[in-house]
């Protein structure tokens, strides 16, 4: 490996860039900034829970009230004071619906998402008492590392191309840490003090963009969820379109 010159600290995953034309840094783009996010709060060992809502166009105006409703019903119905979630808008397939599909995934572990309400939900009929308190369609789901990071992308991507949503947005967050990022020699630095290079997963990518050249991405994880996932924004359009 030649010197790096951006570590993104993940948590149990690490990021770092190497440059093959000496640049001293790597450009930005949102679909990239979304997946180190997601990285960072929500692929683990826990099972957490995931939602697909379901929403009309029409309502798509109030959709941040809406969330943040739901999302105080879910403190409710778990326990829990604070949550921390990521939420991407995805337009439908159709040109002719009328409606939209919100992916939203939380801290919450699925287990424990009417730890409050047992009394009154049954495990068979959760997803019937949440679509009462959205309002409309959902499902519950749990997701591997590489079928969350796959299906948020992939729908960030398509509704930052849609005009469906016009102005309004398509991406919801609260409460999420942020990775660390070191440059040059302290990425250097904390690589040997942390034994990154000892993590038991690793993969690596290279790509091109017009602002940073070519480009290697490493990856350190604690988890193997990138054994399952291989897309990367390996194309010169894919990696600029975003910046």
């Amino acid at each position: 490996m030649h010197s790096v010159n951006k570590l993104i600290d993940c948590g149990g995953t690490v990021l770092l860039y190497e440059s093959k034309n000496k640049s001293t840094g790597v450009s930005d783009n949102k679909i990239e900034n979304l997946r180190v996010s997601l990285i960072t709060n929500f692929v683990t060992d826990q099972f957490l829970a995931v939602f697909h809502l379901k929403i009309s166009l029409s309502e798509y105006g109030g959709v941040k009230e809406k969330l943040e409703q739901f999302l105080n019903e879910l403190k409710s119905s778990s326990g829990l004071k604070d949550i921390s979630y990521m939420a991407v808008a995805h337009p439908s397939q159709s040109k002719e619906s009328d409606y939209a599909m919100i992916y939203l995934v939380t801290n919450i572990e699925v287990a424990v998402l009417t730890a409050s309400v047992n009394n009154e939900v049954l495990e068979d009929l959760e997803e019937a008492y949440f679509e009462n308190l959205w309002k409309n369609e959902l499902t519950i789901d749990v997701y591997t590392g590489k079928q969350l990071l796959e299906t948020f992308t992939t729908a960030y991507e398509e509704g930052l191309k849609s005009s469906v949503f016009e102005e309004m947005p398509i991406k919801f967050r609260k409460n999420l840490k942020s990775p660390e990022v070191l440059y040059d020699g302290e990425a250097s630095e904390y690589l040997k003090k942390e034994k990154v290079l000892n993590y038991p997963y690793f993969r690596s990518e290279e790509f091109f963009s017009n602002k940073a050249g070519y480009h290697t991405l490493y990856e350190y994880s604690q988890y193997g969820y990138f054994h399952e996932h291989t897309t990367y924004l390996d194309s010169e359009e894919e990696f600029d379109s975003y910046r």
